[in-house]
């Protein structure tokens, strides 16, 4: 309801929320020089950080997203002094406070420490190499690949007249040699020979390219690995702040948890300039580029007992076809990536939950792709499901420009799981990193975030630097935004059209030899889902996505 007393002057704790990850670094475009000398007076540090809070509030920000220094990344006990002081001090102000759950992304790392004396927790795949024979006198041998682990499974597959033939295949796991490669004897006619190594998700993923820190992550699959993380990184800030985790802290900020999906290397990809981004505090390693890269599927310890539960029949059998992506892998593949999606929510989703609804502290953050449909299977699984997990379900949008966020589909997936799920508020990373080399005026980025409000989001998270624009712009555009939070949030959404989410539909097409650039058949409806929605959003007809489990 509109009030016109309110809305001349909104409660501005609906304002964005500032994401600061360290006081000591330059913000994103700040461009002030602020020093923070290693050596300077713990006062001179404090009252550095008071004088950008009181800005923050000053300039009407909500709120901040914090975190305990990214400098030795939870070891630091003068940098939980810092954190200690900064809660206060947010909380004295009157600003509202979250917590990001990492140092820089993706999620599950710890800044390294999760694997740090826990390497077994490390993100695998289950590669597959094949060769073909043909006669007798030439033994089909495949060795285990550097980087890789010892033959796990093996199959033997004949061809009559050029056709696999999956029915007939033999299974020759126990022919491995001393050197944890296949030596097998063809016993006459043409086969193709299945081999499957694990080996640890780096190379050839995007962690080795990260933007600030390439290193390794855990298994989002894996239970233990994950619960590894939640303690190393949650157990010290419920230490630290004591009662105030749950009386000031509402919210963990998750950042792009994925299955680490395969990723060609760029033609001009270079691991010594990527090893060298700052900050050098990290940790970090440099790929191994000799590692040869096959496809695989991403793969647990106990993936193969979990899917036969789930669909009582063994995995392992089915890997030849799977992997060949012919169509008699439709089943397999649809049940592999429900199995992989399930794994998913209970390891990480529901973990989370667990472990932040004693201190009453919402679950929120976003997924990596949300705009490529063709991506979720191989990077994250169903979308909505994952999101709808969350308490705040989020998205992310790197760019300011209004006509391209009009017809972006990240907050419409967001606002609709909130929705499906029923959640109070949705959540947007908002920045123009990807855009910064644009010009935006104020007004161009005010209609940006009414679009994202228009699209359902009421929580803004602000990468935004400190320095885009003069403080009575900063006015502005933060009143602008507690406006459009007080005039659309809490309302009833009545919906328009509902428009349906292909997740089976993508599953089913989307093989695993190469799922970077996916079937073209899952592009193509990737594309012809994004078509839908952009012409029911020029026709100004309001809609949710929803899901094949909420329409059983």
């Amino acid at each position: 309801m509109f009030e016109a007393k309110v809305f001349q002057n909104p409660n501005m704790r609906n304002g964005p929320l500032q994401i600061v990850h360290d006081f000591r670094f330059v913000a994103l475009n700040l461009k002030d020089e602020y020093k923070w000398l290693e050596d300077a007076d713990p006062e001179q540090k404090l009252a550095h950080i008071t004088w950008r809070m009181e800005r923050l509030k000053a300039r009407g920000y909500g709120g901040i997203v914090l975190n305990v220094g990214f400098k030795h990344y939870m070891e630091d006990e003068a940098a939980w002094q810092v954190l200690d002081k900064t809660v206060d001090l947010a909380r004295d102000l009157g600003l509202r406070i979250w917590i990001y759950d990492e140092q820089y992304y993706p999620s599950g790392s710890a800044g390294g420490l999760t694997l740090r004396d826990h390497p077994e927790y490390e993100a695998q795949g289950l590669v597959c190499v094949t060769q073909e024979v043909s006669s007798p006198a030439s033994p089909g041998r495949i060795a285990s690949p550097l980087g890789h682990s010892a033959l796990v499974y093996a199959y033997a597959v004949p061809k009559n007249q050029g056709r696999l033939m999956f029915d007939q295949q033999i299974n020759i796991s126990h022919l491995s040699d001393h050197g944890g490669g296949l030596c097998w004897t063809c016993p006459g006619g043409e086969w193709k020979i299945y081999c499957f190594f694990t080996r640890a998700l780096y190379e050839g993923t995007y962690l080795c390219r990260a933007l600030r820190a390439p290193r390794r992550n855990i298994s989002v699959c894996n239970k233990k690995a994950v619960q590894h993380f939640l303690d190393i990184t949650f157990d010290p800030y419920i230490k630290k702040l004591g009662s105030r985790m749950q009386s000031s802290v509402e919210a963990i900020f998750t950042d792009e948890p994925s299955l680490f999906w395969h990723t060609p290397y760029p033609a001009d990809f270079d691991p010594d300039q990527s090893y060298s981004k700052l900050p050098t505090e990290s940790m970090r390693e440099k790929p191994n580029m000799a590692i040869p890269l096959y496809a695989y599927i991403p793969w647990t310890a106990d993936l193969e007992e979990q899917f036969r539960r789930d669909h009582q029949y063994p995995l392992c059998d089915h890997l030849p076809v799977l992997f060949e992506g012919t169509p008699e892998a439709v089943t397999t593949r649809l049940d592999f990536y429900d199995t992989i999606n399930s794994m998913f929510d209970r390891a990480y989703n529901q973990q989370f939950q667990a472990k932040l609804q004693p201190f009453d502290v919402d679950f929120s953050g976003h997924m990596i792709h949300e705009e490529r449909f063709e991506m979720h299977p191989s990077s994250f699984g169903d979308i909505l499901r994952n999101l709808g997990s969350m308490d705040i379900p989020g998205c992310d949008l790197l760019y300011s420009d209004p006509e391209r966020i009009r017809y972006s589909i990240a907050c419409k997936l967001a606002s609709s799981a909130a929705h499906l799920y029923r959640r109070d508020h949705v959540m947007i990373e908002a920045s123009n990193m990807s855009d910064k080399q644009q010009e935006f005026s104020l007004a161009q980025i005010k209609c940006a975030m009414a679009i994202e409000f228009a699209h359902g989001v009421d929580t803004i998270t602000s990468y935004y630097g400190e320095n885009l624009f003069s403080e009575e712009e900063y006015a502005q555009f933060t009143k602008y935004i507690a406006r459009l939070h007080q005039l659309l949030a809490g309302g009833i959404h009545q919906t328009q059209a509902l428009v349906y989410y292909p997740f089976r539909q993508l599953a089913s097409l989307t093989t695993v030899q190469n799922p970077f650039e996916a079937d073209d058949r899952a592009a193509k409806l990737s594309q012809s889902a994004a078509t839908i929605v952009q012409n029911l959003m020029m026709r100004q007809i309001d809609f949710d996505y929803i899901s094949d489990e909420k329409l059983r």
